[in-house]
């Protein structure tokens, strides 16, 4: 069918997406977590995700070493955006049978995992004298019931993996968040705690260590390396 619209359309492109992202295919459940990141949608997504900004929009460069900085860490992890291995690309995209798993190797593995952990704990790094750090306590701020850990965490894993994870995998995270806590209010509180002292240095930082470390393991899970 796709085809025939291409054709019937004079091979414009346009008709064929606009079709293919209205089809009940596109949105089928069966889809979702269906492909491993490429490193350029693990990169650039979880930046955009997380709300990353550059602290110098209007220096031109400054932007350059940021951008050239994303570039080196999306080589280490296998993809040299605008330079294919060879005139075929790279194997992800054609190579039987692994295909999409050609991602996946125990030094990319590492390299995600440590291109995370930068922007959670000590920042992304762009040179010696710069490196540009998650601000996790303003992307739970933005979430609908960021005091609740159940719903905080919820919500995060669907706009970071866009799955809903099992209540297993949930409980895991609020252990982590609740620093071995059994109640939820040990979270609410503390989250409350940062809300009415928000210039408070040390009672930001309480906040910030829990939400560290559980997004270090949510974006660790194997679950997260899936689009």
């Amino acid at each position: 069918p796709l085809a025939e619209i291409f054709r019937s359309n004079n091979y414009e492109i346009l008709p064929v997406l606009n079709a293919l992202f209205k089809s009940a295919h596109f949105y089928d459940s069966s889809n979702y977590g269906a492909l491993i990141k490429n490193p350029i949608d693990h990169l650039v997504g979880i930046w955009r995700c997380l709300g990353i900004a550059s602290p110098s929009p209007a220096d031109l460069i400054m932007n350059y070493r940021e951008h050239t900085a994303m570039l080196w860490h999306m080589a280490n992890m296998g993809l040299e955006v605008g330079d294919p291995p060879n005139v075929a690309g790279w194997t992800a995209y054609y190579q039987a049978p692994q295909f999409d798993e050609s991602w996946i190797s125990t030094d990319s593995t590492t390299q995600r995992a440590l291109t995370t952990d930068s922007l959670i704990y000590w920042g992304f790094w762009v040179d010696n004298n710069l490196q540009i750090k998650a601000d996790l306590t303003g992307f739970a701020g933005q979430l609908q019931e960021p005091s609740n850990p159940v719903s905080l965490l919820k919500e995060s894993a669907l706009l970071l993996l866009g799955l809903n994870l099992s209540d297993a995998t949930i409980d895991n995270l609020k252990t982590i968040l609740l620093s071995g806590q059994i109640s939820d209010g040990y979270w609410s509180a503390a989250w409350k705690l940062y809300i009415d002292n928000p210039g408070h240095a040390g009672i930001k930082q309480q906040v910030e260590t829990r939400l560290q470390s559980t997004f270090q393991s949510l974006l660790q899970l194997g679950e997260y390396q899936l689009m």
